[in-house]
């Protein structure tokens, strides 16, 4: 008996806890693990970037430093955060009733004021808004200055309700979640050539080439240090590619078109890009690209330079960062005709289109039968590929049959012909 009524005084306990959902962030240069926003295993975040400066800023909106800076390769940053915008987090309570409240990792406020548009007194089951200056987050409670150019990384602090109306969350019984906040304004300027005996783990991308298609180009090759990304903090994000017309490099500026792209570094070290296209390009126009790195913070640096600091020679060429898209039925160079595979997954620069590449180069092509092959395949190939491009359907049931064949290659790329002949017998 004396054990049933423990049980069901615990089973209380768990359904009368609180607990603090959050819902949104408004006015930050970027956060993960809130709202729509979290993926399994991210922790709540959010971050401040401040590379740059603003000429105008507005308590209800980010500035964006980049289209303030008097070259292409100063550090910037799209939605900089400044010291009168307002940080605004949304969030609700299932249970708990009394003040919105913003506090150290202890529950301790250290003086910290909200806005007078913030949420002062929370319902249960209700959105509520608490509002509260980057300047003051900054200076009171993240020891940034109140001017928020001060780096500082995974600070946590306690977003929740302050029942007793004391000021602080100290209390067991006072519902609170944390949120890791991040300040950071460095991030180098211009990047390094792949070659540059001072490149280092966080000296973002240092080399890249373009290739061009119909009405598009693609990204291939790029290039980081052996050891990136793992240095940089906040770390690096994405990659924006950023193109103009013509053949001057020195014409593209941050208010040009750019992509962004996500990427991701294999066991290997192989660099794969999430988005490896910039499309809706016209045929017989030259255009040039340079890019930049991104970190979490939204601070965007180590644009690709003109010229390379250890040699002072040109860093750009025409030849690979510069590309003309023509109407074309496949690529342009014998070097990336794997027709029907490109067709079946998208880009020849998708990772599974590499390893079948490298396994022609470097076992079809050395050796008579092989290349009989292999020229045989780029004389049927091409009709086969354009129809597969032109059927969803059919993509989908290729890129799947394609895909012991990769295995195969990797397997044969990684350990040698004879097991290659072993899992054939």
């Amino acid at each position: 008996m004396r054990l049933l009524l423990t049980i069901l005084s615990l089973s209380l306990a768990l359904q009368t806890k609180a607990a603090i959902t959050l819902v949104n962030v408004e006015n930050a240069s970027h956060f993960i693990g809130i709202g729509s926003s979290a993926e399994e295993g991210d922790s709540p975040t959010v971050f401040g970037g401040t590379a740059g400066s603003c000429s105008t800023v507005d308590t209800n909106s980010t500035c964006n430093s980049c289209l303030n800076t008097s070259s292409f390769e100063q550090a910037c940053n799209q939605k900089r955060v400044h010291t009168t915008l307002l940080l605004k987090i949304t969030f609700t309570s299932d249970e708990a009733t009394g003040d919105a409240a913003i506090t150290d990792s202890s529950g301790n406020t250290q003086s910290i004021s909200l806005d007078s548009s913030s949420t002062t007194s929370v319902s249960s089951g209700n959105q509520q808004t608490l509002v509260v200056s980057w300047s003051n987050i900054c200076n009171t409670l993240l020891s940034a200055g109140s001017e928020c150019e001060t780096d500082s990384n995974g600070v946590s602090l306690k977003i929740g309700v302050d029942t007793n109306g004391d000021g602080d969350m100290e209390d067991d019984g006072e519902d609170s979640t944390s949120i890791s906040f991040t300040v950071a304004n460095t991030t180098t300027a211009a990047a390094l050539h792949c070659d540059d005996p001072n490149i280092s783990a966080d000296s973002g991308f240092c080399d890249f080439e373009v290739f061009p298609g119909d009405e598009k180009v693609f990204i291939k090759q790029v290039d980081a240090p052996d050891t990136f990304p793992t240095s940089h903090n906040p770390d690096f994000h994405m990659l924006r590619v950023y193109l103009a017309e013509g053949t001057d490099f020195n014409g593209i500026t941050h208010a040009n078109t750019f992509i962004e792209t996500e990427f991701e570094k294999d066991d290997s070290g192989t660099l794969t890009l999430s988005n490896d296209i910039v499309d809706g390009l016209t045929n017989g126009q030259q255009y040039v690209f340079r890019i930049a790195t991104v970190d979490l913070a939204q601070n965007q640096g180590f644009h690709t330079p003109i010229t390379r600091t250890d040699t002072s020679s040109a860093f750009h060429s025409l030849t690979q960062h510069s590309a003309t898209p023509s109407e074309v039925r496949a690529l342009l160079n014998d070097s990336f005709q794997c027709f029907i595979a490109t067709a079946a997954f998208g880009s020849p620069f998708r990772k599974n289109v590499k390893v079948l590449r490298d396994f022609r180069d470097r076992y079809l092509k050395t050796n008579s039968l092989g290349q009989a092959f292999v020229g045989f395949y780029y004389q049927v190939s091409p009709p086969i590929a354009r129809a597969i491009s032109q059927r969803p359907w059919a993509r989908t049931l290729v890129r799947y049959s394609l895909l012991p064949v990769v295995a195969l290659a990797q397997v044969t790329l990684k350990w040698g012909f004879l097991p290659f002949l072993f899992i054939m017998m």
